[in-house]
């Protein structure tokens, strides 16, 4: 099996007299393809409650860790699962978690986000967060697997 390898260098040697051929520019459609490549979403069951989860994006990921990072030391571990599925779940019985909450509109949407996934059951959380896991893996399989077919 082997993979490819990109160079990501800019200035590439070249033999005198040929020319490289311009730069096709990516369409819109190519543009919404590459940014949703990878993308899962799963509808999660408890009790008589649906949950829509996703795959994060990268920044997503670079926020989410900042968050964490702020939090004090000894919660940070406590609170990841809760700012992870923040950014993860996206609706429950088709409406938006952070409708859900009983915040006043002062609050930031991501922290109405928090204080909803804070107040459920451990248990909802754990199996949210079981679901989250299993999304991440599998869009990085996807990835893996579209490398390898290349």
């Amino acid at each position: 099996m082997s993979k490819t390898s990109v160079s990501l260098d800019s200035k590439k040697e070249e033999a005198p007299g040929t020319a490289q051929a311009p730069a096709k520019k990516m369409s819109l459609k190519s543009l919404k393809d590459l940014i949703y490549l990878g993308r899962i979403e799963r509808t999660v069951s408890c009790g008589d409650f649906t949950f829509v989860l996703k795959s994060i994006t990268a920044e997503d990921q670079k926020n989410m860790v900042a968050k964490v990072m702020k939090m004090p030391e000894d919660i940070r571990l406590l609170n990841a699962k809760i700012v992870s599925l923040a950014f993860s779940v996206e609706k429950v019985n088709g409406v938006l978690i952070e409708d859900l909450s009983e915040d006043d509109d002062s609050v930031d949407l991501f922290d109405k986000k928090i204080n909803v996934i804070k107040n459920l059951q451990l248990s909802v959380v754990n199996k949210l967060f079981k679901n989250y896991e299993e999304i991440l893996e599998e869009s990085n399989s996807q990835i893996e697997i579209e490398e390898v077919k290349k």
